[in-house]
């Protein structure tokens, strides 16, 4: 967050510019703002960006300072999207349970740089992946199946109920050995069939599955439709366009009598003159 920047525009920068000068105004302790009012500036930031998920304000030691929520500060200087941050990059986390309240969340950081383009700082916000997970069920149907996994194969969001349970009790689940998963993380894009459910972890009739991988945040996106349904597509078409194909015959076949008719009438009738 850099309030000195000329256009650039970052993902967390569509909060007022005041919030930067409170921001650090508040990390560098240069004024005499109290811990609530910076909270309710927050708050107020949260309401712009309209979700329930929290904002935290972190000093260059890892020491969170205040949260939009009513969780505890913790001390994150062992996380990784603390260290990117003290290297001035923006960066997107794998799946990780939080300190604070034990739940699986994913964290988007940006760095908070004083005048001087110095790290003073880091303003992350949490994002809770059950809303993420509503949002995939959404985009699925009995045909059509999604999995998110982060860049290191954990499960992010998915449009089955295997994983609940887990998911439920906050625990990682790794999908690293699935096939197109590990093809994904290898930076591939493309399609594979497996006679698996979409998730592996069970045998089921023959899938297609089509992969991708995000190059900000290394998560791969992996889609599935089931072979059978893809064929009845198919044959469903092609017999829809034979269907076609043979009333167009017939009509051209039909056309083609009718012009041969007309074309030939005045020789038959001359002929039977002469005759």
């Amino acid at each position: 967050m850099n309030i000195w920047s000329s256009g650039e525009q970052r993902p967390l920068d569509n909060v007022h510019f005041r919030t930067f000068l409170f921001t650090l105004d508040y990390v560098l302790k240069s004024s005499s703002m109290s811990d609530e009012f910076m909270r309710q500036t927050l708050c107020r930031t949260n309401d712009v960006l309209n979700d329930t998920d929290n904002m935290i304000l972190t000093d260059k030691d890892g020491n969170q300072l205040v949260r939009s929520d009513e969780y505890p500060l913790v001390q994150v200087e062992h996380r990784r999207y603390y260290q990117e941050a003290m290297q001035g990059k923006e960066y997107v986390s794998d799946v990780l349970i939080s300190l604070a309240n034990n739940t699986l969340i994913t964290v988007l950081e940006v760095p908070v740089l004083g005048e001087k383009g110095n790290v003073v700082g880091m303003v992350q916000r949490d994002y809770n992946l059950s809303a993420l997970q509503d949002y995939i069920k959404t985009l699925a149907n009995e045909n059509t199946k999604v999995i998110i996994t982060d860049s290191v194969g954990n499960l992010v969001a998915h449009s089955e109920n295997l994983f609940e349970d887990a998911l439920k009790n906050n625990q990682l689940v790794s999908l690293g050995s699935h096939p197109a998963v590990q093809a994904g993380l290898a930076g591939k894009t493309g399609t594979m069939v497996v006679k698996k459910s979409l998730t592996g972890v069970a045998k089921g009739p023959p899938m297609l599955l089509s992969y991708i991988r995000n190059d900000i945040s290394g998560w791969v996106i992996v889609t599935g439709r089931s072979y059978s349904f893809i064929w009845q597509d198919v044959i469903k078409n092609t017999l829809i366009a034979g269907t076609v194909g043979i009333i167009l015959l017939l009509v051209i076949a039909l056309l083609a009598a009718f012009v041969a008719e007309r074309a030939t009438r005045k020789i038959r009738a001359l002929s039977a003159l002469k005759t």
